[in-house]
């Protein structure tokens, strides 16, 4: 058998890809797909700055958070960019309101 030669980056921005989406659970399965040993995959890891083990327990929080609100029966899907600006006025009023006595006082 020969020498592998050296992985594509192809395979190394799709393994470390799902690690930045926190769909991987551990090294040993980066390395299944890249098909190279853990350490490699750590290197990649460590090279892109991510931290594998705190993604995916934000991936797994927020799936958790969106199944509870489903069993909820609340809306799972993000708000669009009209609600957020509709919801921001509207705080901003209320805001405005509650501090508008201090604001009259420093003039």
């Amino acid at each position: 058998m020969g020498k592998r030669g050296p992985l594509s980056s192809a395979a190394r921005d799709y393994v470390v890809s799902r690690y930045l989406r926190g769909e991987l659970v551990s090294l040993d399965e980066g390395a299944t797909i890249a098909g190279v040993a853990r350490v490699t995959v750590l290197r990649w890891l460590k090279a892109a700055g991510i931290d594998w083990e705190r993604t995916r327990q934000h991936f797994v929080a927020r799936h958790r958070s969106r199944c509870v609100a489903m069993c909820e029966g609340r809306k799972v899907k993000r708000p669009s960019k009209r609600q957020q600006r509709i919801e921001a006025e509207r705080l901003k009023r209320v805001w405005d309101k509650a501090h508008a006595p201090g604001l009259e006082k420093q003039g």
